[in-house]
């Protein structure tokens, strides 16, 4: 609790400052914090006002609510499932997907709102549907994992290669050394 306190001070401070110095980008972390924290305590309505807020800081910039409020978008749709408004659910979802779909970079956001769409229309008791975009979020988890393993794969060769390059040099020296006290005598 005390640390959720220092967080919603240390958000509406950067809040204050976002406003003041028109920092859209802070202005929608902020509000991002703050909603989440509320969501925690359990005001839905406070965080749905604040996740709208976020969304509106980024009216005067498509990339920014396209890339960065797409995660945003998601967890409204989320909260608005919670809520039961599934029609606000529903156009909050598509929309975020129809913003990121296909764009390599937002490949999480894209398996997040294709997994709240799958709960969206469980609600709607819509299986079938359900069914689809839980495979296609899977698929989308796949790559991520397929992606992370290959990245770390070549983090682990790099390393190694670097390491016997080390080795290698190290041995070079030893020889040099010994080369050059052998001409020394």
């Amino acid at each position: 609790a005390d640390r959720d306190a220092e967080a919603l001070a240390y958000a509406k401070i950067c809040r204050d400052t976002a406003e003041s110095t028109q920092d859209e980008y802070l202005n929608w972390a902020a509000l991002t914090v703050m909603a989440e924290l509320e969501q925690k305590k359990g005001n839905l309505l406070e965080t749905e006002r604040l996740y709208r807020a976020a969304l509106d800081s980024f009216s005067e910039s498509p990339t920014g609510r396209s890339v960065i409020g797409s995660k945003t978008q998601i967890a409204l749709g989320r909260l608005l499932i919670k809520r039961g408004a599934l029609s606000d659910a529903e156009f909050e979802l598509n929309d975020a997907l129809a913003r990121i779909e296909g764009d390599s970079v937002s490949i999480v956001a894209e398996a997040a709102a294709h997994e709240g769409l799958a709960e969206l229309r469980e609600c709607q008791e819509e299986y079938p549907s359900a069914i689809v975009h839980l495979r296609k979020a899977q698929t989308l988890r796949e790559k991520i994992s397929q992606r992370d393993a290959s990245n770390r794969l070549t983090q682990v060769e790099t390393r190694a290669a670097m390491a016997a390059s080390k080795k290698d040099a190290e041995i070079h020296k030893l020889r040099f050394v010994e080369l050059h006290g052998m001409q020394s005598k």
